[in-house]
């Protein structure tokens, strides 16, 4: 799958980018175009100096790809972050109408309150019957209709 090069380097096969936890393997295999781009420029942007170009070489992303995505990413004043506690890499949903544009903070829940929703996920699958072919039957469904 292309999606792999974003978590294995060019150089040394199997050697996961540092940074990136295991349980990131089956989240960054789903990654589309766009996701890619800003996950590298993120990714460049905490390596520092030269992250460019060796996210580059480990992706096998281009670097003007990565410095797009580096460009598609906003700057919020030191006083509003410090306010609202933003950390470096805070992602956002974006909306927008007419003249005003509305960002409102993503956050990752907590591995116990993934874990809770994967549980949840389950007993509504079981009770509702549907097996996992079912399940891998409407994900590919799904991926048709994009």
């Amino acid at each position: 799958m292309q999606c792999s090069k974003v978590l294995l380097s060019n150089r040394r096969p199997g050697k996961l980018v540092a940074g990136i936890a295991p349980p990131a393997r089956s989240v960054a295999a789903r990654l589309n175009t766009r996701q890619r781009r800003l996950f590298g420029a993120s990714q460049a942007q905490q390596l520092g100096h030269g992250g460019i170009t060796r996210i580059a070489e480990i992706t096998g992303l281009d670097w003007k790809t990565i410095r797009k995505g580096i460009k598609e990413q906003i700057v919020i004043p030191e006083t509003i972050r410090k306010r609202l506690n933003l950390k470096e890499g805070a992602q956002f949903v974006v909306v927008g109408e007419g003249d005003v544009v509305i960002l409102k903070v993503i956050t990752a829940p907590s591995l116990e309150t993934f874990d809770a929703l994967i549980q949840q996920a389950r007993q509504q699958a079981k009770v509702a019957g549907l097996e996992r072919a079912d399940i891998a039957k409407a994900v590919s469904k799904a991926r048709e209709r994009k």
